[in-house]
């Protein structure tokens, strides 16, 4: 997240110069990673905040504020989406592994043996009527 809010501010001093940055001179001007610059700019491009030209500029097409609320609202975002992430992570953590636990139950017989058994088990002749 605080790459994209240094993105920001990076981007938006370009732009009060009125000068349009490549993503390699935005990237180091940021202080960010040029790999994570080329991501971030594409989600900003994607919601129609920045475009690059003809020659790789990149500039800002919307209203400073509009631009502004855009970044706030992907940081909202990449934060949920993080958090979420963690969330799953975490209950997958917590799950208990099915087969050790149908192993256990079963006296040491693992759950390939325990689904062999009971395939056999259930197997009943057709009955003609």
């Amino acid at each position: 997240m605080r790459h994209l809010e240094r993105l920001e501010a990076a981007l938006t001093a370009w732009t009060d110069e009125d000068r349009a940055p490549t993503a390699e001179t935005l990237a180091y001007s940021a202080g960010v990673p040029a790999r994570i610059c080329e991501v971030l700019l594409s989600d900003l491009e994607e919601v129609g905040s920045v475009e690059r030209d003809q020659d790789g500029g990149v500039a800002i097409v919307v209203p400073p504020e509009t631009f502004k609320t855009g970044v706030r609202d992907l940081v909202t975002k990449l934060k949920t989406f993080r958090y979420e992430g963690e969330r799953r992570l975490r209950l997958i953590a917590t799950m208990p592994n099915r087969r050790n636990a149908a192993a256990s139950s079963s006296g040491g017989i693992s759950g390939r043996s325990i689904h062999r058994a009971a395939g056999r088990a259930t197997a009943v002749a057709p009955t003609v009527l």
